[in-house]
């Protein structure tokens, strides 16, 4: 599915497009299609700033990638051309003890197709709902706080706040 651009995301549009920029840069350099005679006084500095914001993303993704804990979003949900869920592929949250422990709960009434006091298994899909203002509050928020706040961020980074509904997010216990 291709990455859906809105008004919500304007950050993460911005370093995307950041990033394009600088791979097709870096492709000219590398390839030879740009040179120091190309662009003498402009030449040095290009490569120096093009090092500086390899190291920069290098640095963003590996703080990010240690944020999620190897949570990875599936898909955007694209609904009526906006963009309204997330489908997250989390494996590591079906082997956590104290989610276990919320999907079996009795109390837990959320949406899915685990049966309660079962072993989880891939079919143990849970849908939650996050509030549009992505304060964190909502029937879902009991699940284990360590957890909800990954999902509460990633939804942050991939819908944005102000929604005008709750945003499904659907967790799955597959790659």
């Amino acid at each position: 599915m291709p990455y859906v651009y809105t008004a919500n995301n304007a950050v993460a549009n911005l370093l995307k497009a950041y990033q394009r920029l600088h791979d097709g840069i870096s492709d000219m350099v590398e390839s030879g299609r740009l040179t120091p005679s190309d662009i003498p006084e402009d030449y040095q500095w290009l490569v120096e700033s093009l090092s500086e914001l390899t190291a920069l993303d290098a640095d963003y993704n590996a703080s990010r990638d240690l944020r999620r804990d190897a949570l990875k979003v599936a898909h955007n949900v694209e609904v009526n051309g906006g963009l309204c869920g997330l489908r997250l592929n989390a494996p590591a949250f079906f082997d956590d003890p104290a989610f276990k422990d919320w999907l079996d709960d009795k109390k837990t009434t959320t949406f899915t197709w685990h049966e309660k006091g079962t072993p989880v298994s891939e079919w143990s899909d849970v849908c939650v709902l996050v509030d549009p203002s992505l304060s964190g509050e909502g029937a879902d928020a009991d699940m284990p706080q360590h957890i909800w706040s990954q999902i509460v961020a990633l939804c942050h980074e991939h819908v944005g706040e102000n929604q005008k509904q709750h945003i499904p997010v659907w967790i799955s216990n597959t790659q």
